[in-house]
């Protein structure tokens, strides 16, 4: 157009919008159809979003279907298409994941942040007190439709709405807890101050559970006012005002926080959170729901609970030397498996003798309820125990049977463990020879092809003079510990009374027993022990996972350049291979390896024993 002053709209003009894949029938259940929505862009800049959300509008956007391989640390670990970097890379560089340029503001937030942010508002909800919770919905409901109500957990639309919704809900509850406490400290005094005429002054005790809620605000609007200011442009300006409001009452809770930080009560006993301050003023309807819930959640053992309860220090608001204010004792998380069992265990009478239930307790061990709590009972004792046999003169002396608690085994004396003539009755199986204290060494045979085992002599050749202290993982009765003991070896023998007093022997042998069972971590530290030995129990009848688990904690134990000495493992022959891999998979050093056919059995089992270096590593 050079000359004339046309103005208006062109002069042709598309009558049609143009659409992508006009006239195909779309499958729904496609990526990009109704029922397989795509997902929200996220991780890129603002230019770049723009760009993909191009792409979907006009049907040029190709879905990825496996994902694909990050540009910076090569793993296979992009999830969305156009990106060239992993979110972990792009966060750590502070880059956005397709042009790989520095911005000021990444779109979108990654999916396990939102999810991570909804696990943690779904254990608030579900862990607060039921009143509290019914007001937390009630204040997230408030002003939504039916179908979104908050129940249906993290119901907002986007994360921007979630935190409008937050921060209302967050402001609700502070003023509803400022109400609370002004109001009941004129109205009701009696329910707030416990005063107690002592030494001619009163003492003010707020309850234990006012200090609790006053923390958990305190991290919320901490979470909250983090949340205002990380919003930019226009919402930045928006809630400035608001942002400054939420921080002059977050300054204003601290002060509250740490002027009543000198009248609180201690914890309530028996582990209940509940006051009798707020028993009083809690509605009864809602009183009742809580209990119920609360009882759903602990054991009834009163004595139960108790133990379980944080236990304060004596001086109030003093921290210890391990840095807490409280000692939280702690129980196995098995144990909620077996609770009838549990109750039965902790049923005593305090300050009495002990119940004579070791089995018991052995059986919580084994079913996972293992740390056991603690009880206050004195334990009992062999009624004519007799004096201990001094120095190495008892490694190889049978026990004496009255210092030996014979009650709940087969057996009621040593003669029984050892006889010929008791052989399948005498409760145990595994190790049947152990207690037989006249064989004062392994009988190993010379021919390689058909002994799975190494001397004791060979093993310590491998690392002269630098085994010290070690561990024997298995059934045993101390025998292993006491042939070290002779090669200036402490070992410490790791087992559980499977059927004999296993334990009992070990002890009256000088040794030192270590009664744990194998789903348990070991007590040591990291990198501590020379050895360790482990002999007839872990074989084929223990999983690849828990095989897994028991090895890496194995590895932790074992200080650099220790031994693994892996004696007598055996499985069947199909299934050495799986197992020769987990055994692989450490990346030990071979230092001895056998693998021989086991010969009391069908010819379908093999031996497998091994002594492994763990590596340096960095």
């Amino acid at each position: 157009m050079s000359g004339g002053g046309r103005q208006g709209p062109p002069k042709h003009q598309n009558k049609y919008a143009w659409k992508p894949n006009a006239g195909v029938k779309i499958n729904e259940t496609e990526v990009g159809g109704r029922f397989r929505p795509l997902s929200e862009v996220t991780g890129v800049c603002l230019r770049c979003k723009e760009q993909i959300e191009w792409k979907r509008k006009y049907g040029k956007y190709k879905p990825l279907t496996e994902p694909a391989k990050c540009q910076r640390c090569s793993k296979r670990a992009v999830r969305q298409a156009y990106h060239n970097l992993c979110n972990a890379c792009a966060k750590e560089h502070n880059v956005c994941a397709k042009c790989s340029c520095r911005v000021e503001r990444i779109i979108g937030r990654d999916s396990s942040e939102v999810e991570a942010e909804q696990k943690s508002l779904e254990e608030a909800i579900s862990n607060a007190r039921e009143r509290e919770r019914r007001t937390l919905l009630r204040a997230m409901n408030k002003g939504t439709s039916r179908g979104s109500k908050a129940g249906n957990l993290f119901t907002a639309a986007s994360l921007e709405e979630y935190v409008q919704s937050l921060s209302t809900y967050l402001l609700l509850m502070i003023l509803l807890t400022f109400i609370f406490f002004i109001s009941t400290t004129f109205l009701y005094p009696q329910l707030i101050y416990k005063s107690t005429t002592f030494n001619s002054h009163v003492e003010i005790i707020l309850p234990y559970s006012l200090h609790h809620r006053i923390s958990h605000l305190q991290t919320e609007m901490g979470n909250l006012l983090e949340q205002l200011h990380s919003t930019g442009g226009s919402e930045r300006q928006a809630n400035s005002k608001f942002s400054d409001q939420v921080l002059h009452i977050a300054v204003s809770l601290d002060k509250l926080a740490d002027s009543l930080s000198s009248f609180y009560s201690n914890a309530p006993a028996e582990g209940n959170e509940m006051s009798n301050v707020d028993e009083e003023y809690s509605e009864p309807e809602e009183r009742e729901v809580e209990e119920g819930s609360f009882n759903e959640r602990v054991f009834s053992s009163a004595e139960l609970r108790n133990y379980t309860s944080p236990k304060p220090n004596r001086l109030s608001g003093k921290k210890n030397f391990l840095g807490l204010e409280a000692i939280y004792p702690s129980i196995g998380l098995g144990c909620a498996g077996v609770a009838a069992d549990l109750e039965r265990y902790m049923t005593y009478k305090s300050n009495g003798i002990c119940p004579d239930d070791w089995d018991l307790a052995q059986k919580l061990i084994v079913a996972g309820c293992d740390p056991l709590p603690r009880r206050r009972c004195f334990s009992r004792t062999p009624p004519h125990y007799s004096k201990s046999l001094p120095g190495n003169s008892s490694l190889w002396t049978q026990p004496s049977d009255a210092n030996i608690r014979w009650n709940l085994y087969k057996c009621k004396g040593y003669t029984c463990l050892v006889s010929n003539d008791t052989i399948g009755k005498r409760g145990f199986y595994k190790c049947s020879d152990c207690f037989d204290l006249s064989k004062r060494g392994w009988e190993v045979p010379t021919d390689t092809s058909v002994s799975a085992e190494f001397t004791i002599e060979e093993v310590l050749g491998l690392k002269a003079g630098e085994i010290r202290i070690g561990l024997d993982f298995g059934p045993t009765a101390g025998t292993f510990a006491a042939m070290m003991r002779e090669k200036n070896v402490t070992v410490a023998s790791a087992t559980l009374n499977l059927g004999a007093p296993f334990n009992e022997v070990i002890a009256l042998r000088g040794l030192l027993p270590l009664y744990i069972s194998v789903g348990s971590r070991l007590p040591f530290f990291d990198n501590t022990l020379d050895l360790i030995h482990s002999t007839l129990f872990l074989d084929g009848w223990v999983g690849m996972e828990l095989l897994q688990y028991v090895l890496f904690d194995w590895d932790r134990v074992l200080r650099p350049e220790g031994l693994l000495w892996l004696d007598r493992f055996f499985c069947k022959k199909e299934e050495m291979e799986l197992y020769l891999d987990s055994f692989n998979k450490l990346g030990y050093r071979k230092l001895l390896w056998r693998v021989v056919p086991k010969t009391d059995r069908l010819n379908d089992e093999l031996f497998f024993s091994a002594v492994l270096e763990k590596p340096r590593r960095s």
